[in-house]
Parts: structure tokens; C-alpha cells; sequence
């Protein structure tokens, strides 16, 4: 399907159906096709967001307008192709992995997104902003918007920001959190990075504004001297995951959350320390509370998540804890993981769920996500395929607005199938009881690798579970093929409806050393709409929305559900 099947405005379909009727048929004029098809792209970018398309195939989901997007098919865009800037994609060349996504609850067409797309330092050294992926017309048009300004007077971030998380409290101010690395100019952006992949992290930096566009909006906390202030403690952290929330202890307020990985637990050798700082939503934010909130045994990466009871201002963090090998078909076998739970209902002061201090044990499964296993195998034990190490982290949770149940999406092996799949188990709790339900398979079709969790509820109490399959090579190549997913409960994640939004190829043959889709991506909701972004190949979306060449880009989508 070309760009002349998609209904839009009447004067350009008019226009570009009389030029295409001229040169069909004419084989001559590819040429002449391919300039018609970058004006119409040029043309679609440019009204975006009054476009109406309604049935263009994305070789997996559909693409339609924006106010009809309804679950099975999904509102699509490549945020680096239907950008302000149309020659961008022709430049814009940096890793775009691990993205993540914030919505405005006061606009929701305010939209940011966040990936490893650029750096405080451009490759000669030189200092530069930050950038930030902006949509003010709900998705439909992008800019990249280079607006984060380093933090003030700290030496050492040419190469960050690295892991970076956002969100956005009930006034519409938004917060971002950023782990810092020393590095050369720009190495966490890069398609082949030294510092993220060893977790050097060596700071966290949290900051705010009020205009995402706006560079001298942009607010650090800052300290004598007018230095910023780091949010944690420099204890070589790793993966922030910045939340906003109420504050349990005055609802009409929020809070800012940040869970994160650090160095050894207190008294406990060879450990992983799991802890949250907490702060007042102001602009800057100032995190006078960092507290521990688990333990975790050495190996893969524990993972810190965190989600947020609206109702109540309760907090959950939930964290991959290894406990023993396993056996599977991969060469080194997988890890026997506990997945634990954990809940603050002060403020992030103490934490304890179940009367467990480091969190109920929700699941417990083997899985393979360590250091060595690489997504994208087409079968267990081949490592043909493989371009994207899972070091851990393979679980996410949500919070049900309405009831306060927590859902859980976790990594793990089925040995019948074979392969690495992903299960959910609702738990709700009554004072200190907790109640775990059955684990129920999330990942479609089950003979195929899952990973990469995002899960999200919507306002009607919708459960949404955003994740990659790995589908199998490209003819007789070494070229993996990927799905994103959009899996769908709305009876309380007993059974799922399950919808492929984009079956794409990597754009680089097995090298698991690539790590093109990175650690997580994400889901959120906002009313009873799910928005999201994954890692996904720009190429393999349908013309006029697609890039022309072959990268990981940020995928935006968005779907209502009824």
C-alpha cells in the first residue's frame, strides 16, 4: 500500500492521485514515484495531526487516525520520521534505545519521550544540551528538542546522561531523573556504548521544569556554590526509575519517587542494595529521604521498578532477586530468580509488604536473563540471532487505579515450550495478608522467546502489557526478526487478547554485543487510552510513515480500549 491509499485531507489525495495515475505503470519513473512519496511524507508530516488514516498495514497492527485508535489497532509514529525536522532522519544516527515515556495528565496530547538520542557534550567535546523527544499534537508530530541542560557545575557528564527516566505530576510540571557516567563525549548514546553496558554510574541527577521545550525551564537543585545536587548517594547506582505520585501523607499533594540499584546492602557481602529516594513535587526537586527498600544476590541486574496506588499514595517497588542456576537449553543454563514486592505507605520512610522488610516473594521462576543469554536466538542453545544481551531486569508492575491490585510481569521458562515466556499474577493485600493469584501466560505465541515488559491499567481497569517477541531469522540469514506487542485483560489479567503493533527486522546481523533494544521500554495510561514506546526498526512501518533507511528508532503508539 503507497501513500496515495491513505485517506487524508482532500487536496492531498486529490494531488496524489492524479501524479500517481500519471507514472504508474512506467517503470522509468521510480525515480520520479520516490520524490512524490518524500512530498507526501513531507506534506503528511506537516498536518500530522489532522490526518485521517485509516487502514495502512504495519506489517503487523494498523495505523489509523488518532481519534479512533481503539484496541486491536494502534495510532503509530517514528518519532525521528514524522519530526519537525523532515531531514532528520537522514542524520539523526544515535542508539534510540531503552525509551521511555511521560503524558501530561492536564494535556494529554503533550507527550515526552526519552531514549539514548544524544548527549551534554557533542563528539568534540563541546558542551550541549540534552535532548528530549516533544509532541504537543498527541503523538501525530514530533521535535526533538535539545532542552536538558547539564547539571549545573558537575564535571564528568560528556558522556550522559545514561539510564533516564520521566514522568509528570497532577499540575502538569515535568520531572526527569539521569544516571551519570564518566565516558568520552556522548559513549551512552552511542550504538556501541563502553559506559552503560559495564554500569559505571558513578552519580544520579534528578531535575524539573514546567516547559519541556524550554531550556531555561529546566531546574537543578543546587547546592552551595550553585552546584547541582546529586539525588542519591554516590554509591555507583544504576537504572533510575523515576515515578510521580500522591503523597500518602497529604493526597492533595505529590511526591517525586526514584527506586534505584546500588552498591552493597548494609552488613551483607556481595550484594545489591534496592533503595528509593523520595522528594516533594517543587521545581527542582530536593530528595531530602533515600531509604533501603531490598536486597538483592549478585548476578543479573535486580531490576529496581516502581508503580504507585493513586487512591492511596502507596508505593510498590518490585526487584529480580537470584537465588540459584537453572537449567535450560542455553549454554550457561538460566538463573532460579524470586521476584519481590515491596510497599511504602509513608512517604518512601520504611518499607515492608507481607511483614517482609525486603518485599513478599510474588513469583519465583527460572529465567533466562544473565549476562551471557541474547535475545533474538530463533531456537534455544543457537546463537545465531542474538543482538541483544538481557542482563536482567525481565518484570514490571502497575497499579490498578479503581481496586489497588498490583499487577506483576515477570521473565520465565517454560520447559515444555522451551523458551522464555511472560507471566502475570494479580496480588491485592489486607493489612499484612497478601494474595497472589495464578500465574497466567501473557506472551503470544508461546513457542516463541518474550521479553521486555512493560504493563500499564487504564482508568476502566484495563490491563496492558506492552513486550518483544523474537520471531525468528530473515531467510537464511543471521538477521532477527522482532514483534512488539500489545497484549489486553479485562477481566482482572484472567485471559489476554493479544495484537502485534510492529513486526520489524534488526537492522544489524547477530552480534549480541549491539544490544539495539537495551534494558526496558514503557507503558503508561492515562483515562482508559494505553501510550507507549518501544525500540523498533523505523524502516519495516508503511510508507509514508517510515524511515528509508535502517535503524532502531523510538516507536511511539497509543490505542483506547472500550
Amino acid at each position: 500500500m503507497d501513500a496515495c491509499e491513505s485517506r487524508s485531507t482532500a487536496i492531498t489525495a486529490t494531488a496524489c492521485n492524479r501524479l500517481a495515475t500519471s507514472v504508474v505503470g512506467n517503470a522509468s519513473n521510480d525515480r520520479l514515484i520516490r520524490f512524490l512519496l518524500a512530498i507526501a511524507t513531507t506534506l503528511l508530516v506537516t498536518i500530522g495531526a489532522d490526518i485521517q488514516v485509516d487502514a495502512i498495514s504495519s506489517h503487523g497492527g494498523v495505523i489509523v487516525h488518532e481519534k479512533s485508535a481503539t484496541f486491536p489497532t494502534f495510532f503509530v509514529r517514528d518519532v525521528v520520521v514524522s519530526n519537525t525536522d523532515r531531514h532528520l532522519q537522514n542524520t539523526d544516527t544515535f542508539r534510540n534505545s531503552e525509551p521511555g515515556i511521560a503524558i501530561n495528565p492536564l494535556h494529554p496530547n503533550q507527550i515526552v519521550i526519552s531514549a539514548f538520542s544524544g548527549a551534554w557534550a557533542l563528539p568534540d567535546g563541546s558542551p550541549s544540551n540534552s535532548p528530549l523527544w516533544y509532541s504537543k499534537s498527541g503523538g501525530a508530530v514530533w521535535t526533538k528538542v535539545f532542552s536538558i541542560p547539564a547539571p549545573n557545575n558537575v564535571p564528568g557528564v560528556a558522556a550522559s546522561p545514561c539510564d533516564q527516566t520521566f514522568d509528570y505530576d497532577r499540575d502538569g510540571n515535568l520531572y526527569g531523573t539521569f544516571l551519570v557516567a564518566p565516558g568520552s563525549p556522548g559513549d551512552c548514546s552511542k550504538l556501541r556504548s563502553t559506559v552503560e553496558e559495564d554500569e559505571l554510574g558513578a552519580a544520579i541527577y534528578s531535575g524539573a521544569t514546567a516547559d519541556p521545550a524550554d531550556p531555561a525551564a529546566w531546574k537543578w537543585f543546587l547546592g552551595e556554590g550553585g552546584t547541582a545536587q546529586p539525588s542519591t548517594p554516590p554509591t555507583s547506582p544504576d537504572q533510575p526509575w523515576l515515578i510521580a505520585a500522591p503523597d500518602a501523607g497529604d493526597l492533595a499533594s505529590d511526591k517525586i519517587y526514584v527506586a534505584y540499584q546500588a552498591g552493597e546492602c548494609e552488613g551483607v557481602d556481595r550484594s545489591i542494595d534496592l533503595r528509593v529516594a523520595a522528594a516533594a513535587a517543587t521545581v527542582p526537586p530536593n530528595f531530602p529521604l533515600d531509604e533501603h527498600a531490598g536486597c538483592s544476590n549478585p548476578g543479573p541486574n535486580p531490576g529496581h521498578r516502581a508503580a504507585a496506588d493513586p487512591r492511596t499514595g502507596a508505593v510498590y517497588t518490585l526487584y529480580g532477586n537470584p537465588i540459584s542456576p537453572c537449567a535450560t537449553p542455553e549454554l550457561l543454563g538460566g538463573i532460579e530468580l524470586e521476584y519481590r514486592l515491596n510497599r511504602s505507605t509513608d512517604g518512601g520512610r520504611t518499607w515492608t509488604f507481607g511483614n517482609q522488610p525486603l518485599g513478599t516473594v510474588v513469583a519465583q521462576a527460572c529465567s533466562d536473563q544473565s549476562r551471557d543469554y541474547s535475545f533474538g536466538v530463533p531456537e534455544p542453545g543457537n546463537p545465531a540471532g542474538g543482538v541483544n544481551l538481557l542482563k536482567g531486569g525481565i518484570h514490571a508492575l502497575a497499579v490498578d487505579p479503581q481496586e489497588g491490585a498490583v499487577y506483576v510481569v515477570y521473565g520465565v521458562f517454560d520447559d515444555d515450550a522451551e523458551r522464555d515466556q511472560l507471566k502475570i499474577v494479580r496480588v491485592t493485600s489486607d493489612g499484612g495478608n497478601v494474595e497472589i493469584g495464578s500465574p497466567v501466560l501473557v506472551s503470544n505465541p508461546a513457542d516463541r522467546q518474550a521479553a521486555l515488559p512493560a504493563v500499564a491499567v487504564t482508568e476502566n481497569g484495563t490491563v496492558g502489557v506492552l513486550y518483544d517477541t523474537a520471531d525468528g531469522l530473515v531467510d537464511d540469514s543471521d538477521v532477527p526478526t522482532f514483534s512488539a506487542h500489545l497484549a489486553v485483560s479485562r477481566d482482572q489479567g484472567k485471559t489476554f487478547s493479544d495484537a502485534v503493533i510492529l513486526h520489524f527486522r534488526s537492522p544489524v546481523p547477530s552480534d549480541a554485543e549491539a544490544r539495539i533494544l537495551g534494558d526496558y521500554q514503557q507503558l503508561k495510561a492515562v483515562g482508559n487510552t494505553f501510550y507507549g514506546v518501544f525500540s523498533g526498526n523505523g524502516h519495516d512501518l508503511p510508507v509514508p510513515f517510515n524511515r528509508r533507511t535502517e535503524a532502531i528508532d523510538p516507536i511511539f503508539f497509543k490505542t483506547t480500549v472500550r
